[in-house]
């Protein structure tokens, strides 16, 4: 059974269409997001999220060699490299890994999620449910402020 169903749906802007005859459906349970009023917007937002995971690799052969330097210790505190940064060094030399480091590693990446969701929930529901418009950036730190 459908939580949520669209059909056929239509969406321009003037005389130009971004969407002709969308259809999908949600179910209980499932979890449905976008990127963008477009496909264009969508690639372009997912590329700079996809770009954030690669940092961690761009400092790979550095981890390797020097898994406890500054690199490493920074990285390990940053939302979108700590997953793979506290894994590699985990692996490299797992004494070398202080439990402080990997609990605030950890909670740093819990407490980023949350504030993501929160601020994400909050523009969402005033820039797009409210007034159906795309926010412009000034509303959007405005609102980020205000959660």
């Amino acid at each position: 059974m459908s939580f949520l169903r669209f059909d056929q749906i239509h969406k321009s802007y003037g005389e130009s269409a971004a969407r002709r005859g969308v259809s999908f459906e949600v179910h209980e349970g499932e979890v449905l997001g976008l990127l963008g009023p477009t496909e264009k917007q969508a690639q372009q937002w997912g590329m700079v999220w996809a770009l954030l995971a690669v940092v961690p690799m761009m400092f790979l052969g550095l981890l390797l060699h020097e898994p406890h330097g500054t690199a490493g210790r920074v990285l390990s505190w940053l939302p979108f490299s700590s997953p793979i940064v506290l894994v590699v060094r985990l692996a490299l030399d797992p004494a070398g890994v202080a439990w402080w480091e990997l609990a605030g590693g950890i909670t740093v990446l819990v407490g980023a999620t949350w504030l993501a969701i929160r601020v994400g929930a909050r523009l969402f529901r005033v820039g797009i449910l409210l007034t159906g418009a795309r926010p412009k950036l000034r509303e959007i730190l405005r609102q980020a402020r205000l959660s």
